[in-house]
């Protein structure tokens, strides 16, 4: 079930090639690097960027730890690498560091993540189907 979404952003240093331009395009993602913020999320982070992003850019991905804690993201670094996140945590940090460029669209569409609830169809956990009932409601989606 579709929820909602999480607008999302690219951050790149400015010295990066794509730092110049004004807005970017798909195709400026072919081959390049995401970093990873944590190896505990390696698989679940690069299978969601290839899959919002699209299988045959051939994205690659590496880990760059920021020492166990959101709140040391202030020391990234990311070289020739960008960072696909969400767009409140990216704006927060480019408020206080200069060296940082933001992108929040792609082709001129917002970059916004799916939210969903996942559950099986066959589910009978009473407490399981409420929660369902309420989220329906919630965010007035039908069944």
């Amino acid at each position: 079930m579709h929820l909602a979404s999480i607008p999302m952003g690219i951050l790149m240093s400015r010295n990066h090639e794509l730092a110049r331009r004004k807005a970017l395009s798909r195709e400026d993602l072919q081959d390049r690097t995401f970093v990873v913020l944590d190896g505990a999320f390696f698989d679940e982070t690069s299978a969601f960027a290839s899959t919002f992003f699209g299988q045959d850019l051939g994205l690659r991905f590496s880990i760059v730890p920021i020492s166990g804690s959101l709140a040391n993201i202030d020391y990234l670094d990311l070289g020739d690498k960008l960072l696909l996140y969400s767009r409140e945590i990216l704006e927060a940090l480019c408020e206080h560091r200069d060296d940082l460029a933001r992108y929040s669209s792609l082709d001129g569409v917002p970059l916004e993540a799916p939210m969903a609830l996942y559950y099986r169809k066959d589910e009978s956990d009473p407490d399981t189907l409420r929660l369902i009932a309420c989220a329906r409601q919630f965010f007035s989606l039908a069944s």
